[in-house]
């Protein structure tokens, strides 16, 4: 799972992660990017000082909700 801001990335060019886009024609046309090849040209571990979660998602939107109340379960079983 990823997410991806298009916001964050507005004083980027739309070529340099989609080369190509000057060639598209209709709105509808998809706008690939090469790889996470492309990311890694300004995110690579040793530039950036974001980590994996920045843009990955590796748990299912109800994983956080779901621990949470385990922990609170957990929590309140080793109290006095």
């Amino acid at each position: 799972h990823s997410r991806f801001a298009h916001e964050a990335h507005s004083t980027v060019s739309c070529e340099e992660c989609h080369p190509g886009v000057l060639q598209s024609e209709k709105a509808t046309d998809l706008l690939f990017f090469d790889s996470i090849v492309t990311c890694a040209k300004c995110h690579a571990p040793k530039q950036d000082r974001n980590n994996c979660t920045l843009c990955h998602d590796f748990h299912p939107n109800n994983w956080k909700a779901s621990k949470t109340v385990e922990a609170q379960n957990l929590a309140s079983l080793a109290s006095p």
